[in-house]
């Protein structure tokens, strides 16, 4: 029950207003029911004695006016409670939300490599809901349905204690029904969260631009889409069957609940035909029991149905979200930037004794790796396909978290580091990158957000990347959108034209350190030769780590670091590593030609 007190504590101290003012509400709103029943009991009793006299009182008349008034404020009352309960939904739904978000933009990488990490991830987002309807519900019970129960109660002991019975067996009814259903719709919700996923996966084919074009290339479409309909049919036949199951279970509770209700009925008319009672206490207490029933049937679904799915859904948020200081929900809340904590200057980066195998993969990708990278140095990381150069880099920039051993920044571990400062140092081109449905200029301000609309900077950007005659050409300049997923005027990159402006947003907000990682993969030869000269003005005074599989860069560097099978196997200098004759030699040897040095 921990997880659930500390997410309601968050939601309580962040979404105070709301709450207070929806409870203030449904207190109000419980007062004027009981009062319109009681003022019901009484007006109709006064009527009967009226025409027993033959003539209308002015009592009569004055209780209807207040009847009459009392109704009218349980109408607009009903009003307020719905538009109480939306905005502190909308309010709570947002808060929680931005939570999630939080949290999983600062979730490392590699759990989203892992199928049964997925799985949960993506419950929990389905289910985010949960929490403004758990918090409305749970306002409900204490300050509206436990009140109006309390008071019917009151009255049932004082005119008719049997309605005491009554009320007991018909909760214990209904709460087997709704705790019975709730339990199995939360198992069977849970386990299909992986169905979910493959089906959203093979929809997302259709639409996604290389597979959608590979399908229509290859005529696999038929194929992925009878994939996608044995899952979509098993999924419906899970549910179609819990919900028939339900079905009976509701029944079942529903035909006992009229026999229990008849019985009370028969009951309080016989009373009434035997003079045990007026008639309008058989009003006020019919009006009081169809209301009780409605309360007591909100009390019991919060406690069946918090218990057997809310509160383990909120376990799975707490698991997720927590834990999280005060200050960085405020942080969030406000949609502020993470505050910074130190502006010290970079002198060093080091990798200590690092290794990393992503989930499920078995083999390590990176195998104890040592490295160390001073201030202005430019080291130059080379290797096949599948070396380590990659996840490494990634690890340098705290993508990745490494399985054993270290990092760390200025001689300290990233562990002692606030994130934002780690990040700060940074100006990445990954391997694998994104061209944002923006314009130009906001692609390449991501680089750094804070610097996004300093012109200064960007024209900076633009040069180092040599963007300039690319943005001349675009009809729109930096302005233009990149991709047609949102604007119809939007324009198609290459893939070289993408990469430089991947480039453009790493050089942005001149980072202390430089990550480029196969800045040169989406271009030919003879155009890297000219980014290469480009690179050498770049990178003069900079502190760069280079990774790619060419030897292109082995110039530029001045160390050069050699992986194989997620070990460095040597380093050095170009000179110094071609007398050696070794692993650096032999990928050299093979691709002189390209560079002119056959």
């Amino acid at each position: 029950m921990k997880e659930t007190f500390w997410v309601l504590r968050k939601i309580f101290r962040n979404c105070s207003r709301y709450i207070i003012s929806y409870v203030f509400i449904a207190l109000l709103s419980t007062a004027i029911t009981v009062g319109v029943n009681l003022l019901n009991r009484s007006l109709l009793n006064r009527l009967v004695q009226d025409t027993a006299e033959g003539s209308l009182s002015g009592a009569s008349l004055g209780l209807a006016v207040s009847y009459i008034a009392a109704w009218l404020c349980s109408t607009f009352i009903g009003f307020f409670l719905a538009f109480g309960n939306n905005l502190f939904r909308l309010k709570v739904d947002v808060f929680l939300q931005k939570l999630f978000m939080y949290r999983s933009i600062r979730t490392d990488q590699d759990r989203f490599f892992d199928s049964r990490f997925m799985d949960s991830y993506t419950f929990i987002s389905s289910n985010a809901y949960r929490g403004s309807y758990f918090m409305l519900r749970l306002m409900d019970v204490l300050f509206r349905n436990t009140a109006v129960v309390a008071s019917a109660l009151a009255l049932y002991a004082f005119y008719a204690p049997f309605l005491l019975a009554y009320t007991f067996l018909a909760t214990a009814v209904y709460g087997f029904s709704v705790f019975s259903i709730s339990w199995k719709q939360y198992e069977l919700a849970r386990r299909q969260t992986n169905t979910e996923r493959r089906m959203g996966y093979y929809k997302d084919l259709f639409k996604e631009k290389n597979t959608a074009k590979e399908m229509r290339i290859f005529g696999t479409g038929a194929h992925f889409f009878r994939i996608w309909e044995s899952a979509n049919a098993a999924y419906r036949k899970e549910r179609l069957d819990m919900d028939n199951k339900g079905a009976d279970y509701r029944n079942i509770a529903a035909l006992v609940d009229y026999a229990l209700y008849a019985g009370m009925v028969f009951s309080l008319l016989y009373s009434v035909m035997a003079g045990g009672r007026d008639v309008g206490t058989f009003v006020m207490l019919m009006g009081m029991v169809s209301q009780c029933n409605r309360s007591i049937k909100g009390i019991v679904g919060m406690a069946m149905q918090g218990l057997a799915e809310d509160v383990r859904y909120f376990k799975e948020y707490y698991s997720f979200v927590a834990p999280m200081t005060n200050e960085e929900i405020r942080r969030c809340v406000r949609g502020e930037g993470a505050a910074r904590q130190s502006d010290e200057p970079f002198r060093s980066l080091e990798v200590r004794d690092v290794s990393y195998a992503y989930p499920n993969g078995g083999k390590k990708a990176v195998d104890g790796v040592s490295l160390k990278v001073e201030k202005g140095e430019v080291v130059s990381i080379l290797g096949y396909n599948g070396s380590g150069k990659t996840t490494l880099v990634k690890m340098i920039y705290r993508a990745l978290s490494p399985g054993t051993g270290e990092v760390a920044m200025n001689g300290r571990g990233y562990g002692a580091w606030a994130p934002e400062d780690i990040y700060r140092f940074f100006g990445i081109a990954p391997q694998e990158f994104s061209c944002y449905a923006l314009s130009l200029r906001r692609n390449v301000g991501l680089g750094r957000v804070e610097c996004m609309d300093e012109e200064e900077r960007l024209e900076r950007a633009y040069g180092d990347a040599g963007l300039q005659p690319l943005i001349r050409k675009l009809p729109s300049g930096e302005e233009t959108i990149l991709g047609k997923e949102y604007d119809p005027e939007g324009i198609l990159l290459s893939g070289g034209e993408q990469q430089k402006v991947v480039l453009a947003s790493a050089y942005m907000g001149e980072p202390e350190v430089l990550v480029l990682d196969e800045p040169t993969a989406s271009i030919d030869p003879f155009q890297e030769m000219e980014m290469l000269r480009n690179f050498r003005e770049t990178l003069k005074g900079r502190t760069a780590i280079l990774v790619s599989h060419r030897i292109g860069f082995a110039r530029l560097a001045d160390r050069i670091v050699m992986m194989r099978g997620g070990r460095i196997v040597e380093q050095g200098s170009h000179e110094e590593l071609l007398e050696k004759k070794g692993y650096y030699w032999e990928m050299y040897s093979s691709q002189k030609e390209l560079y002119g040095e056959g």
